[in-house]
């Protein structure tokens, strides 16, 4: 709804300008500048209640930040505990493989 609001709003303002500038003492460009006026207050209440409903919602994902990064320092930390998990899982890999070659694989499990 405010993109919408925004760009109708733009080109009201655009067309006011080249209103204004080609041919400022007309009869058609005042009138037409007076019908984007009106539109323009029209508009004035439903910008204002986009505004503040934009303000309630930054006020709401304001708090999510400091959260969001607490979050990435834990994802990080977990990160780097998988990195050091995996590095000692082919530490214990190579373990066993170097037992392997000493004595030889060892039989499969009885179930």
């Amino acid at each position: 709804m405010l993109a919408a609001i925004t760009v109708e709003m733009f080109l009201m303002l655009l067309e006011m300008r080249q209103l204004g500038s080609s041919v400022p003492n007309s009869a058609p460009s005042v009138n037409r500048l007076g019908a984007i006026q009106a539109d323009l207050d029209r508009m004035q209440p439903d910008l204002h209640q986009v505004d503040a409903r934009l303000n309630q919602i930054q006020g709401n994902t304001s708090n999510l930040d400091p959260s969001l990064r607490d979050l990435a320092s834990k994802v990080a930390a977990l990160d780097a505990d998988l990195v050091q998990i995996k590095a000692d899982l082919r530490d214990i890999d190579q373990h066993v493989a170097s037992l392997d070659r000493k004595t030889g694989p060892s039989p499969p499990a009885l179930p």
